[in-house]
């Protein structure tokens, strides 16, 4: 493979993956049955049914990309750009009063057109990408919203030009970063860094010998950081603690752990052993039990793991995310279902949000979990 085609999985990667979750993190059981997930047509205007636990708001805008909420006010890139073209350039971030339509521009891209993506808050911080359309910049930048200063933390390396994917936890920011193309080996090796927003210093946590679509990005939650990587052909995760800045890893069964994601003594992972040219079908994702070293296979979820809480779970089949609360291993189908996925991720307090384009609106979902029903 060559590295140009690398390079376009990590791509697509990208997109895929600015539907991951990163807020504060992530009746059936692991070995239930899945729910039925052809019920829904996304054709139909299930999308606008509104339950208890969601609020549908309507904003002015072309294009939202990575909304967040913090308390009432949510933060998102937007694009003013009212006629249809192929890159809708989303150069602003915005801050939006939900109770009082107050909006506030905080910042605006350094770049002629580009894509402002991976917004996190925690309240005192808001941590984004700025990428460049059509170019080979790309960005970190942490604002502090008291005072409003930004600071960029981290660019493009340009030997291996690809995306960064910023973690905001416990004021502290976590990414991967490709730093260098092998061509003997045909490989992008890199780094796993952390950055701290009070101090300001950044460094270096972790090495990684091999970066491909399966370990792009890294997670965070609890109060830990995961990242998994191929050492020696088994599918090994990394689990770093904020707190004691101590690392352990974990071997799984598999060749590949794909995308982990940490909750509350859990890790969720899809395991594959197989990858050319993607990996093999169906999906099939397993818990990871960090006390006891037990791997469970998540027969509940047959779907795409998306995004988890400290309590719930998100998951995507097509064009329709299903959500879960979780008690250990344990899963409980909710009820609604979201029928269009547009971008979406977990804020805080296990909240939700998603967002779609309506003509040269968008709409944006926030779905408060807590007060969704069982199914």
């Amino acid at each position: 493979m060559e590295k140009k085609k690398i390079l376009s999985a990590v791509s697509v990667v990208l997109i895929a993956l600015s539907c991951c979750g990163c807020g504060k993190t992530q009746s059936v059981s692991s070995g239930g049955e899945p729910p039925i997930q052809s019920a829904v047509n996304s054709a139909t205007a299930a999308e606008d049914r509104i339950f208890p636990g969601v609020e549908k708001l309507t904003l002015d805008y072309r294009t939202v990309m990575s909304p967040v909420i913090y308390g009432r006010t949510l933060y998102m890139s937007v694009s003013e750009e009212r006629t249809p073209r192929e890159d809708c350039d989303t150069r602003h971030i915005v801050s939006y009063n939900i109770d009082t339509g107050k909006t506030e521009y905080l910042y605006e891209s350094a770049y002629d057109s580009a894509y402002i993506q991976q917004i996190s808050c925690d309240g005192k911080w808001l941590v984004w990408v700025d990428q460049e359309i059509g170019g080979a910049a790309c960005d970190i930048c942490v604002m502090n919203l008291e005072s409003g200063e930004i600071k960029k933390i981290d660019n493009m390396q340009p030997e291996a030009p690809a995306f960064m994917i910023p973690k905001l936890q416990n004021e502290r920011v976590y990414w991967i970063k490709e730093e260098h193309y092998s061509e003997r080996d045909n490989k992008i090796s890199g780094s796993v860094y952390e950055y701290d927003c009070v101090t300001k210093k950044k460094r270096k946590i972790a090495s990684l010998n091999y970066i491909d679509f399966y370990n792009i990005s890294l997670s965070v939650g609890n109060g830990k950081a995961i990242w998994s990587e191929t050492v020696n052909d088994k599918g090994t995760l990394f689990l770093y603690d904020i707190k004691s800045q101590k690392t352990e890893k974990y071997v799984t069964g598999f060749k590949y752990a794909c995308a982990p994601l940490y909750t509350d003594g859990y890790a969720i992972f899809q395991g594959q052993n197989t990858f050319d040219n993607g990996f093999e079908q169906p999906n099939r994702n397993y818990w990871y039990n960090i006390k006891t070293g037990e791997t469970t296979e998540v027969k509940a979820l047959d779907s795409v793991m998306i995004a988890a809480s400290d309590n719930f779970l998100a998951t995507s089949c097509g064009t329709v995310i299903y959500y879960y609360k979780r008690d250990g291993e344990k899963l409980t189908l909710l009820e609604p279902y979201t029928a269009v996925r547009g971008d979406c991720k977990f804020s805080e307090n296990d909240i939700f949000i998603n967002a779609r384009e309506d003509e040269n609106k968008t709409i944006v979902y926030i779905n408060n979990l807590k007060d969704f029903a069982t199914k």
